[in-house]
Parts: C-alpha cells; structure tokens; sequence
C-alpha cells in the first residue's frame, strides 16, 4: 500500500531543500527510497547535494515561470522555505498549473506569539492563502528547530557556554521552551505526506517534554561538562538599555523584540501529531548530547 502511495506521489519536489531543515528532509526522503527532487536558488552551490547524490534542480520560489518550470515533472510538494518570504502565493498557483494536489508546508509555531512582530502576520496570510486553496496541503509547525551543529540556535548556546563560566540571562529564566530535533521535522514530513488523513490539517511539532530556559542552559552545560554561572538581570532594566541603543541605531547582538520572546512561554502539545500520525519527538538531553558530541568533533578536526 505504502509502495503505491509513493508511486503516485514521486517525484516529491522539495523547496528550501539547501536549508537546515531541507537538508535534512532529503535524507529522510532518501533514506526511505523516495524519488525527489531538490530545489536550489540560482547561483547556490550543489555541493552537499552533489556529496549526497541528491538530483537537484536551479529555480527560484519567487518567480512564477522559474518554479512552474521546475515542478512540471513531480506529483507532490514539501515546502520548507520560511513562510514569512512571501512565496506561499507563488506556490500554490504553480502547483495548480502543474496539477500537484498533495503539498506539505512547514509553518512555525512562532505564528502564536503574543508580540506584535510582521513575521507572524506575514505568516498567518500565508496559512490563510494555504488553507483557502484547493490543495490537499497539511501545515507544520515546528517550534524551535535543533539538534545539529548547522542550526541557528542551540549551536550558539553550545558556543557560548563551552567558552565562557558566566551566561547573562535577561529575566527569570523560567519561561518555558520545548526545542524540537530536526530529525522529527524531516520525520513528520514523509510520514504526513503518505497519510491522507492529514490532508487540510495542521500540526504543531514539538520537543518530547518542555523545560524552562533555566533547565535548557543546564541540560546543554551538562551535555559540555562544564560549569557555569547563571547571571540574571532585570528584564525591565535590559529592555531600556537595549532600545535605548536601538534609536541610536547601535547594533547589538541580539534585539529588544528577542528579548520578549525569551520571556513568553514557548510549550506546545503535540497530541495531535501523536493521535493522527503517531509522532513521538525525541528526548531533548539526548539530542543535546549528540549536537555537543558533533560540535566537539568539528573542533578536535579544526585543531588537528
């Protein structure tokens, strides 16, 4: 059965297919015997598609004619390009012109947020757009992906705590997070796209269990063995210094809006996932420990 649903669905065309979590996607896909195609911007190298013998193709998401043209061949489409790029529209009218019914969209959980920010806006436009079309979509949502050096947030704490004792943390630290491994993303993604129960659904995808960013900083120290000193600071007070630097134009690594999205609680259940395609997300220590052992070993080939 599973043979035939795949038969109908190959070739899958995968946009975003460069990016961390693409990538990733692919070699789901490939691991479980999946006809895809992977697409890359103009202009980006093949390399890790070459290295991984991935078929790959050159279009650009933002261009009708250039997708249209790329997608003539697939049955089905896994779209992890950030919603928040404007090219939800683009994509659903080139799988009309193509006649692929069955699409796979990677959302995030960041579209709940409390702050007044554009991207959520953006965001839940393009989950409208999705859902006021005629494809059999199903929408992900992810919450903070990690669980490999590429990321673009744990791998920073990693960072941080293996060099430095003392991590300066704006608030209590008690607002709660429940990171999720890529590997589940790449998983959820091949198993809803065979699941047509999944069809016109969505999903939020998060980790095993919620911790608070306290118990984040001393599960990741844990995983380094190293000790370090948690140093907190008002919240009120970090947010005047930081936007008073702000309308000086003054850059600082981190703005005051991400800030205020440390302190809002992060938590999602997943029992939707559970119930329709039995997701069951890995353990986050585990995890960290596997992204620590990777970003260890990057180092000792970097030193050798």
């Amino acid at each position: 059965m599973q043979i035939n649903k795949l038969k109908n669905l190959s070739p899958v065309f995968i946009g975003g297919a460069n990016g961390f979590t693409g990538r990733f996607i692919c070699k789901e896909l490939k691991k479980n015997n999946v006809e895809f195609l992977a697409n890359l911007r103009p202009g980006t190298n093949p390399e890790w598609m070459i290295r991984n013998n991935v078929n790959y193709v050159y279009s650009n998401l933002n261009d009708p004619e250039s997708l249209t043209k790329a997608i003539k061949n697939c049955n089905s489409f896994i779209n992890a390009s950030s919603l928040a790029f404007g090219v939800t529209p683009i994509i659903i009218d080139a799988c009309k012109e193509t006649n692929i019914k069955r699409v796979i969209f990677i959302s995030t959980t960041s579209i709940f947020t409390s702050l007044n920010v554009n991207s959520k806006k953006i965001r839940k436009i393009a989950e409208d757009d999705i859902k006021n079309s005629e494809l059999d979509w199903t929408i992900l949502r992810p919450t903070m992906i990690f669980g490999s050096i590429g990321d673009r947030n744990m791998i920073r704490l990693i960072k941080w705590i293996n060099k430095f004792p003392i991590i300066p943390i704006f608030g209590n630290g008690n607002y709660l997070q429940q990171p999720v491994n890529v590997r589940d993303v790449a998983w959820a993604s091949f198993n809803v796209l065979l699941n047509s129960s999944t069809i016109k659904e969505s999903f939020n995808l998060s980790g095993a269990k919620a911790y608070s960013f306290n118990e984040i900083i001393d599960f990741t120290s844990m995983a380094l063995r190293k000790k370090i000193f948690k140093f907190h600071i008002s919240l009120f007070f970090s947010l005047s210094i930081f936007k008073f630097f702000e309308t000086l134009k003054i850059k600082l690594p981190i703005k005051s809006e991400q800030l205020k999205r440390i302190n809002e609680n992060k938590n999602f259940s997943y029992a939707k996932a559970l119930r329709y395609f039995n997701y069951q997300p890995l353990d986050f220590y585990e995890s960290i420990k596997k992204e620590v052992e990777e970003y260890k070993q990057l180092i000792n080939q970097f030193y050798k």
